[in-house]
């Protein structure tokens, strides 16, 4: 008797009722779906255009699907070595210039999350201060000048090599982590830099990933 009054009120109760659509996530989800279109148009019009010919992008014919399907811009590109050129820019740009920057950044801000290290303050200042002030373009010039990074790949990766604002960030989050944490890697025979990448790195992935 116990058993099937204690079902009936589970099947009665208002948390296990299915939640009811209210007229506010029906607006929310509009707006949402009306977001996503007007964000993804654009580059679908931009793929669309690639697979026309010029006739028809000059003249504004292409909407939902080419009026000529046409290959010949994915050819010319195939064709041009300075695309293939521009290419491997591009990834020697993104994959060093990321590693760098995570390395650099990560390992300067598990430095400054330490409260003993020598002059800290005056190093957040530092790096406080280049976020909210810079120096100017002709002053970037004449110091990539004299570090001889015209026209050189690395102008593109060192000048960025550190993010103040996702270090102040990885500071904040180092400096949550317990100590007992590195003291145990230590007594472990581990030293800073092994503490470092194979410790707290791995917990603070998501933090890092921000």
């Amino acid at each position: 008797m116990e058993t099937a009054t204690t079902s009936a009120a589970v099947r009665q109760s208002p948390g296990r009722r299915g939640k009811k659509t209210s007229v506010a996530d029906l607006i929310i989800h509009a707006v949402l779906i009306v977001l996503t279109i007007a964000t993804l148009l654009p580059f679908y019009n931009v793929v669309l255009m690639s697979f026309s010919n010029t006739v028809a992008v000059s003249k504004q014919l292409v909407y939902l699907v080419p009026t000529v399907f046409d290959l010949s811009a994915y050819s010319y590109i195939l064709h041009e070595p300075r695309f293939f050129k521009a290419l491997l820019v591009t990834l020697f740009v993104t994959g060093i210039g990321t590693a760098v920057n995570m390395l650099v950044t990560v390992t300067g801000a598990y430095v400054l999350s330490k409260s003993g290290f020598p002059g800290r303050k005056i190093v957040m200042s530092g790096i406080v201060f280049t976020m909210f002030f810079n120096g100017g373009l002709i002053p970037f010039y004449l110091t990539m000048k004299n570090f001889h990074l015209i026209n050189n790949l690395l102008v593109m990766v060192l000048p960025v090599a550190v993010n103040t604002f996702y270090m102040i960030i990885c500071i904040a989050f180092f400096r949550t982590l317990p100590a007992g944490l590195e003291e145990s890697a230590k007594i472990d025979g581990a030293n800073d830099l092994q503490v470092l990448y194979k410790i707290v790195v791995p917990i603070s992935m998501h933090g890092s990933a921000g």
